[in-house]
């Protein structure tokens, strides 16, 4: 069982592109930070940002790479991409909301991850006609 036709594959790169450049973010962020602190990869993925980050950011990918082909993306990768998106969400607000400006990664990182990267998703999700209504149970 599959969606909806995809969208256009100008679409797909657009999520290619934003899942590979949140990728780069969270490599760099690594590769400067973690390290000097003495940190475990296991420790760095603890946080929530980066782990549903990289998880959200294959789910784009996979997506957008299924779009470039012209083809339906499965219901599974669908559900995944919802689940993807709403803990997005919860980045978002609770960043934002509830402890705004906490963290040690430069600005323009928290910008991205907790700021740009959760209300791209949103409207990629809530504009891009590609996937079926989905229930709430779903989620």
């Amino acid at each position: 069982m599959t969606s909806l036709p995809p969208a256009s594959p100008g679409i797909g790169i657009l999520r290619v592109l934003v899942g590979g450049v949140v990728v780069g973010i969270l490599v760099f962020t690594y590769v400067i930070g973690i390290p000097r602190q003495g940190a475990s990869l296991v420790d760095y993925f603890g946080y929530f940002t980066n782990l549903t980050s990289l998880l959200t950011a294959g789910v784009l990918i996979a997506t957008g790479l299924l779009t470039i082909r012209r083809r339906s993306i499965p219901v599974p990768l669908t559900s995944a991409r919802a689940v993807a998106v709403a803990c997005m969400i919860v980045v978002g607000v609770v960043y934002n909301v509830l402890v705004p400006g906490t963290g040690s990664a430069p600005a323009w990182v928290s910008l991205a991850l907790h700021t740009l990267f959760p209300v791209l998703l949103v409207f990629d999700w809530v504009l891009i006609g590609d996937r079926a209504p989905m229930p709430w149970r779903r989620l």
